[in-house]
């Protein structure tokens, strides 16, 4: 970038009245992380052409970037204003809008992007991100449909297969394979459907992560349980009448509110691992004291800063009587111990912890020291899944904005995939 800035100061300095250079100054400036720079450029552009709709979207996204959300949106609409068709602009003022829980506006945007641009695979998935946020599942499930063909920012997994796609056709005496997609988190939350899938089924195979075929084996034992990796070596060899993602599985098995079943769990723990970790931690309580398992960071791609409250938050949130803090958090080891000591510190009290247990890998083993806690405390990560999975009581710290994962919803305490947790919205500025 440094070559490119410096080719357009250039051209700046030879013909300072041509709005191209030092448009094109701006945009490489915010490209490389210099914002107030570029925020000088462009504001000279558009200067020059008040009109100038490129430097507008580029302003408008370095506001954003900037946590400038209000002017984000401000500027976003002087381009809309402009060119009311512009794709861009449309599915840039759709994703301002979700950062301040604009979702209706949202939807709004997104629609209109997709009316100008009707291929834009990325308008439609985000359309139907805010469509899911706001309860709408009908609409939101197949317009997410299309997500697998998407170029955008997120990669969705897409696998060719030589079995058919199932659509929701009766599945009585047929034989279907099901494959993980996307998390570890999406996997263990679909899977809520997969004991459904296999009453119906003739037979089910489900092709998951390698970290929860154990897990899965044991909780679903009337499934064919494999690592994903492993199984799709041997797809020449197997016959299928259908193959699907497990997300689609919601798509037809999930598509009104009143479709979700009202159980406390669907996992089932190592007992002998559950054995060990209460025997770990049974000595550390007293008889009226109860243990509460505690993760407060998410290692998300794209969103786990987001999603991540600053580690003051939870002074408010863990001054509870009678309760001894376990540690939960799994990551970069050095990285959680600097974390649980500051935490610790600003807690005035302990977070326990037992270094030989791997919290990052082996999940059966924490599923085990979930399970031997009294309650969970996490923000929205893998292990808030896997506790309100196992039915342990859990309260799950939820932001709000984009990084809100879509199945927590707007709104509520609740949400209807995990009955077991309860929602903490944490309702961060969008501003700096």
């Amino acid at each position: 970038l440094a070559g490119a800035i410096a080719a357009f100061k250039e051209m700046t300095n030879k013909h300072p009245r041509d709005v191209r250079g030092h448009y094109n100054v701006g945009r490489c400036l915010a490209q490389d992380a210099q914002p107030d720079l570029a925020e000088a450029a462009l504001g000279e552009a558009l200067r020059l052409v008040p009109t100038s709709t490129d430097a507008l979207i580029t302003l408008a996204k370095l506001y954003a970037d900037t946590k400038r959300t209000a002017q984000a949106i401000t500027t976003i609409q002087k381009a809309i204003a402009l060119d009311p068709k512009n794709a861009t602009a449309l599915m840039n003022l759709g994703t301002y809008l979700s950062h301040i829980d604009d979702h209706g506006g949202a939807e709004s945007a997104y629609a209109q992007a997709l009316a100008s641009d009707p291929e834009s695979l990325s308008a439609k998935v985000n359309l139907a991100m805010v469509q899911f946020t706001q309860g709408k599942l009908k609409q939101a499930w197949d317009n997410y449909a299309v997500r697998a063909h998407s170029t955008g920012s997120f990669v969705f997994r897409r696998l060719e297969l030589p079995w058919p796609t199932w659509a929701g056709e009766p599945l009585a005496g047929k034989r279907i394979f099901v494959w993980g997609e996307q998390g570890l988190g999406d996997e263990i939350l679909f899977s809520s459907i997969i004991p459904e899938i296999a009453a119906e089924a003739g037979a089910c195979t489900f092709g998951c992560s390698e970290k929860l075929v154990t897990l899965f084996q044991r909780s679903f034992p009337n499934v064919e349980v494999t690592a994903l990796d492993k199984i799709m070596v041997s797809v020449p060899d197997r016959q299928f009448d259908f193959q699907t993602s497990i997300i689609d599985l919601g798509r037809w098995r999930r598509r009104t509110f009143s479709a979700f079943p009202n159980r406390s769990s669907f996992l089932i723990c190592d007992p002998a691992k559950l054995r060990v970790a209460r025997g770990v931690w049974g000595t550390l309580k007293s008889s009226n004291e109860k243990l509460i398992g505690f993760s407060w960071r998410s290692f998300a791609p794209h969103v786990g800063e987001q999603k991540t409250p600053p580690l003051h938050f939870w002074e408010n949130q863990l001054q509870i009587e009678n309760t001894k803090l376990v540690n939960l958090q799994y990551g970069p080891r050095a990285e959680v111990e600097a974390e649980r000591a500051h935490l610790s510190n600003l807690l005035g009290r302990p977070i326990h912890n037992v270094p030989e247990i791997d919290l990052t890998t082996d999940i059966e083993m924490v599923a085990a020291q979930i399970c031997a806690m009294d309650q969970v405390v996490t923000v929205s990560n893998t292990v808030a899944h896997l506790a309100a999975a196992l039915g342990v009581p859990s309260a799950v710290v939820v932001p709000n904005g984009k990084a809100r994962l879509w199945y927590w919803f707007k709104e509520g305490p609740l949400s209807p995939w995990y009955p077991s947790a309860r929602l903490i919205r944490w309702h961060q500025s969008s501003e700096a």
